[in-house]
């Protein structure tokens, strides 16, 4: 019993502390709203609330966690910027496209292109349209040695459950197999620099 009530109580306080850091922030956004105009110079007045009480030094530091919520068009302006990726690489085999040759849509991509009878040079992959919409033009850059063939431009064509965020899924080819091709498979996961170019 008593140790309900003392649960009881630190949530009580713990609920009045947020509480009160709330109204600091409100009240503290008011006082530096407010607009002093003088001399064609702006200037924030920051010492003030509208009820011109001062600002408690305590909740001082709060006044700039508010931050600005980011839309979907700069996200991708942040992406054009050359960023690390994780590369997978993807066969037309059913485990890699849940597909077999003879099943509808076998080999075609999110937007349309049919990768059957490709390779590499294709140029394809796989992306988040979040961050990469489809039809993008990107250049990649690898990171090991190993995979500097592979540098170059390629186009964003198509999606997959599985990539999401700073992921791609570099297409290898279409093998004619059912199983994953042994060039898929060494493949791995390696990384790449990524910069969006159109």
């Amino acid at each position: 019993m008593l140790w309900n009530e003392l649960i009881t109580l630190r949530s009580i306080k713990q609920i009045l502390v947020f509480g009160l850091l709330i109204l600091a922030l409100i009240f503290s956004q008011a006082g530096i709203s407010k607009i002093i105009h003088k001399n064609k110079d702006v200037k924030l007045n920051e010492s003030k609330l509208v009820n011109s009480q001062p600002i408690p030094e305590i909740f001082s530091k709060y006044r700039r966690i508010v931050l600005p919520i980011k839309t979907s068009e700069q996200k991708i302006e942040e992406t054009k910027k050359s960023k690390l990726f994780a590369i997978t690489a993807y066969d037309l085999s059913i485990k890699c496209t849940s597909k077999s040759r003879g099943d509808s849509g076998y080999g075609i991509t999110k937007d349309g292109t049919d990768l059957r009878g490709l390779t590499w040079r294709a140029r394809v992959i796989s992306v988040d349209p979040r961050l990469m919409p489809l039809g993008s033009k990107v250049e990649l850059e690898f990171v090991d040695e190993n995979y500097k063939k592979y540098n170059g431009i390629y186009y964003c064509r198509d999606t997959g459950s599985g990539i999401i965020g700073n992921k791609i899924d570099f297409f290898m080819g279409d093998f004619y197999s059912e199983s994953p091709s042994k060039e898929t498979i060494k493949f791995g996961v390696t990384e790449a620099y990524v910069t969006i170019l159109d």
